[in-house]
């Protein structure tokens, strides 16, 4: 989304208020020590440190950098959360923190504070999700119109046609034009769909297209 847009929409930071990841990555200076809560899924999941520590790597679809989050075994819902798997989704309310890790400017930290939560807003079974395979390809993708905006390259397309579409319709509102849909006149006829009205040049004076001049069911021209 266009630097602009949230120059002029971004409120003043609250605690605990919903950020999405790409403005949180690229403006992350000015939330370093901010509560803040974010919405998305788990691109990665791993226990470490022997199963205190839960590292997720969550997007949410507004760019393609994930978001590391880290998670101690001192939060509330621990035994819950520390099942969580690849592709389960969260919302996460936690402190940004900077990050010793190679890579990455900020995380997203919860060490059982009262103010920080993390829910599991939905569950994904490894055995049945069929986007889990690395070298899925683009044909199976095409059966799969509901999951893929989860894949990246197709969610990278997505936001480039978001961009380039948002900069049309800048360009011709900035200059004075209106945006209107215009019908469409088209020689198909899918069941029935074009079926409302003709068009012809060939309307008679009575201006009824019943009372054009036909031979053999074809309209006759030569009158």
């Amino acid at each position: 989304m266009p630097e602009v847009y949230f120059k002029k929409n971004q409120p003043e930071h609250i605690v605990g208020q919903n950020v999405r990841l790409s403005h949180l990555l690229e403006h992350w200076e000015q939330y370093v020590d901010k509560v803040v809560t974010v919405v998305g899924w788990a691109r990665e999941s791993r226990l470490q440190a022997k199963d205190t520590l839960l590292f997720i790597k969550l997007v949410d679809g507004s760019n393609n950098t994930p978001l590391q989050v880290v998670v101690e075994q001192a939060v509330p819902n621990w035994e819950d959360v520390k099942k969580s798997k690849k592709d389960y989704s969260f919302k996460i309310t936690g402190k940004v923190v900077k990050s010793i890790g190679k890579g990455q400017n900020i995380e997203l930290k919860l060490v059982g504070e009262a103010h920080e939560r993390i829910q599991i807003y939905g569950r994904c079974d490894d055995d049945k999700y069929p986007l889990n395979s690395k070298d899925i390809s683009l044909e199976t993708l095409r059966d799969l119109a509901h999951l893929r905006p989860r894949t990246q390259i197709i969610s990278a397309i997505a936001r480039v046609k978001n961009n380039l579409a948002f900069a049309t319709h800048q360009f011709f509102q900035n200059n004075g034009f209106l945006y209107v849909h215009t019908p469409l006149i088209t020689g198909a006829d899918c069941e029935g769909a074009g079926a409302m009205f003709q068009v012809t040049t060939v309307l008679p004076e009575s201006g009824k297209i019943s009372d054009i001049p036909q031979v053999d069911g074809k309209i006759d021209y030569s009158k």
